[in-house]
């Protein structure tokens, strides 16, 4: 056995009986020096550590306390962290570093901490503790515990209440962009608390974070009350040393007069090109009533409803011809937007034969948009390609079998194996005359559905040998149970090498419980066995091995202590 199999033990085991019936196999490796090292640390990132093995890897194997242990532990057994600290020395208690520390769950630990190591120890905050936490290490006057990132991120989070005990009680502070953060996860509440009681910056990322998640609210509180706070806008640069090693620095800028109407027209254009593409007519109303609608030179005004539609016509005739519509008419089909290619057909003065492409009709299709398909099929003769059929719902491919003449192709057979699918499947296999015309051996083995499967195997089944069905032996699990439940015959006379490629293809693929439901573990082979172990190391495979017509031999047991499945030997 390994050490990575013995972190592997450390990491899981939550039985002291079990750990102990490991130990004895294992002494000299659990007395190594890496293992003294590193086993406590790796028992203490267990969802539930034993406070019982805690103590035997301590006081009989004399692991070492380090800091990842403390930081490990300290989340997940108070009992065994004040364990752990009683007994270290001071050695190890001058060796631990807290600066992953990101929380005391509770005020018992938050004293247990506080009074074992000095203050310098703590140097940053404790960003996800509880505000009782806080409000203790508050009244303990432990000022090294805060600094401007809690306030951040409690406001970023939507913890009010801990951010007005920040404001109201300490002196940090918070970052220069808390507002921007705030605004981007759409905490209005928390917004107007920090704009109007505190006096960090903000900067235009409020506004666009805002509009790009949907957060209107926020957008029209800054446009009305943007006046009262002066923005900045925030400036990347990058420089470069002398060892060409580039680093990014920030700053933020406060608009002065001269430099804030470019700020505001740039900032305005990216809020209204969100509002527009969300198609929020009602932002676009708010933005153009407040003199803050501005679109870019090239703007596409690739309109996603009839409302925005009407909204331009009617306050930009200077910018906005609906003809422009027309141009868009594939991605209106590929987003299955009925609404705008109907307005496009009667409000436009195109005509839609002259702009279709068969792209349009095979989106409808896929897509599952009867009406829409129907409506061009009426309304234009461009037509659809083989695609339509290959990707449509049953409604749409019995109207395309009804009505068009493209067909399909054998992607239409390729649909994955799924209830939803077999009625299309069924239809195709029956109707169409291209899909008979295949040759089934071709398809047979790489089949993606059991109805199509079923389709070919009966077509070629009794004309074809066994050792021709080691060939053709399907990969799909349905198409093996059907099978093996009503022609096992089919598997008679196969070559072990023909086993072993059926199973060295299932547990490739992870199908080892079909090997049991199938009963094919009789066909395991110590290759195969080995191959199965390796992937699954698990109780299922130990137990189809045992169940096979292998001779466990000590070839089999030196393979599992070779790699490290101690704690399956004795199953």
């Amino acid at each position: 056995m390994g050490y990575n199999t013995l972190q592997h033990l450390l990491l899981f085991i939550e039985d002291f009986s079990s750990y102990i019936n490991v130990y004895q196999h294992y002494k000299t490796l659990f007395h190594s020096d890496i293992s003294k090292d590193k086993s406590l640390e790796y028992h203490a990132s267990n969802k539930k550590p034993n406070i019982e093995i805690v103590k035997h890897l301590r006081n009989v194997i004399g692991c070492k306390v380090n800091s990842d242990v403390i930081l490990k532990i300290l989340y997940n057994d108070k009992d065994i962290l004040k364990f752990l600290i009683d007994g270290m020395t001071n050695d190890e208690l001058s060796l631990i570093e807290l600066d992953g520390l990101l929380k005391f769950p509770d005020i018992e630990t938050a004293n247990l901490m506080i009074n074992t190591f000095p203050s310098t120890k703590f140097n940053q905050p404790l960003n996800l503790s509880s505000l009782e936490v806080i409000q203790h290490l508050h009244q303990l006057q432990r000022d090294e515990m805060f600094n401007i990132g809690l306030m951040n991120y409690k406001a970023a989070n939507g913890d009010m209440e801990t951010v007005k005990f920040l404001h109201y009680n300490r002196n940090e502070g918070c970052e220069d962009y808390t507002l921007d953060f705030v605004a981007t996860n759409g905490e209005l509440e928390m917004f107007k608390f920090l704009f109007e009681n505190r006096k960090e910056p903000y900067s235009q990322e409020s506004l666009t974070q805002a509009a790009t998640n949907k957060h209107w609210n926020i957008v029209k509180y800054i446009y009305n009350n943007y006046s009262k706070r002066d923005p900045y806008i925030n400036w990347a640069s990058v420089s470069f040393d002398k060892n060409n090693s580039s680093k990014e620095t920030k700053r933020s800028v406060q608009l002065s007069t001269y430099n804030y109407p470019a700020f505001q027209n740039s900032v305005n254009s990216e809020v209204t090109r969100y509002a527009f593409e969300q198609s929020n007519v009602e932002m676009l109303e708010f933005l153009f009533n407040h003199g803050k609608l501005s679109f870019r030179l090239g703007f596409e005004f690739m309109c996603q409803s009839v409302e925005v539609v009407k909204f331009l016509k009617k306050n930009m005739k200077l910018f906005f011809n609906e003809d422009i519509l027309a141009r868009y008419l594939v991605q209106y089909a590929r987003d299955n937007n009925m609404e705008m290619i109907e307005y496009i057909y009667n409000s436009t003065n195109y005509k839609l034969n002259e702009i279709c492409n068969p792209d349009i009709m095979d989106y409808a299709a896929s897509n599952g948009n009867l009406k829409l398909l129907k409506f061009l099929h009426y309304n234009t003769n461009q037509g659809c390609t083989t695609y339509a059929m290959d990707f449509g719902s049953l409604e749409v491919v019995k109207f395309l079998h009804e009505n068009r003449s493209e067909g399909c192709s054998i992607k239409a057979l390729c649909k994955p194996d799924e209830s939803k699918y077999q009625e299309v499947l069924q239809f195709l296999l029956t109707n169409r005359p291209e899909i008979k015309n295949y040759n089934p051996t071709d398809y047979i083995r790489d089949s993606q559905n059991l109805e199509s499967f079923k389709f070919y195997f009966h077509q070629i089944h009794n004309q074809t040998s066994h050792c021709e069905w080691e060939n053709l032996i399907p990969i799909l699990p349905s198409a093996l149970r059907y099978l093996f439940q009503y022609y096992p015959k089919v598997l008679e006379g196969w070559s072990n090498n023909g086993y072993d490629q059926l199973l060295s293809h299932l547990v490739n693929r992870g199908f080892i419980k079909l090997i049991q439901l199938l009963n094919l573990q009789n066909y395991l082979s110590i290759k195969t066995s080995f191959y199965l172990l390796k992937n699954f190391p698990t109780t299922l495979a130990v137990q189809l091995i045992k169940s096979s017509k292998i001779q466990l031999n000590q070839e089999f047991h030196e393979m599992l202590q070779n790699e490290g499945y101690f704690h399956l030997i004795n199953l």
